[in-house]
């Protein structure tokens, strides 16, 4: 009867030790499971042309907090992956057509939400943080920047600038002299002739007056 009491006293102690581990693994579990899950539902995805360039803004019911990106080839693209994250309210492809943007496909991943953005050529890509959205920034593609200077021409002018003075009044004050020229050379000719007719008619008959007052 002395060794009674020490003994269940030990016993009731474990089964108090038992009751206190299985009530802490009970009350593990569910913050366990609720880990595991997505802990960002997006639910909105918006393409935008801002300020020469196209952006992206992925807003989810939490702040986007992880995030990674990397580009592929064969087809050219933009992987977006982002972490904790569930996209499953968008199906469908997303058609774009913004500068180097053609369309975005999102896709599901275990719990990581990837957005597939397909690219037109290979451009400037940034991601950052902006109240909680992912901006995603693509920069515009160079053939759309160079387009503009191209309007502008200004070869007519230049070519306007450069066409010589014409020569045409001092060619005619030439001509007019030449002709001028020309008709007081005609007109002394002409005098020259009267002249030496005058001066052949006029001899012989004065020849002939002597000849008659001589007799």
């Amino acid at each position: 009867m002395k060794y009674s009491q020490p003994r269940s006293i030990f016993w009731l102690m474990i089964l108090i030790s038992l009751m206190l581990l299985m009530h802490g693994c009970a009350a593990k579990s569910p913050t366990a499971g609720m880990q595991q899950g997505p802990s960002v539902v997006i639910n909105k995805i918006e393409p935008r042309d801002v300020d020469g360039k196209t952006e992206i803004a992925v807003e989810g019911v939490e702040p986007i907090q992880q995030y990674t990106s990397f580009q592929l080839t064969e087809p050219l693209r933009l992987v977006v992956d982002i972490s904790d994250a569930d996209i499953k309210n968008f199906h469908d492809k997303i058609s774009v057509n913004k500068g180097a943007i053609l369309d975005i496909t999102p896709s599901q991943v275990d719990n990581i939400a990837r957005l597939e953005i397909a690219l037109s050529q290979p451009v400037d890509t940034k991601l950052y943080q902006a109240g909680g959205k992912l901006m995603i920034e693509i920069a515009k593609p160079s053939g759309v920047v160079k387009a503009e200077p191209e309007a502008v021409k200004p070869a007519p002018l230049i070519a306007e600038q450069a066409q010589p003075v014409p020569e045409k009044p001092a060619e005619e004050n030439l001509l007019l002299r030449n002709r001028r020229k020309a008709q007081q050379r005609s007109l002394l000719r002409s005098r020259r002739l009267r002249v030496r007719a005058v001066s052949r008619w006029s001899f012989p008959q004065t020849a002939r007056w002597c000849r008659a007052l001589s007799w």
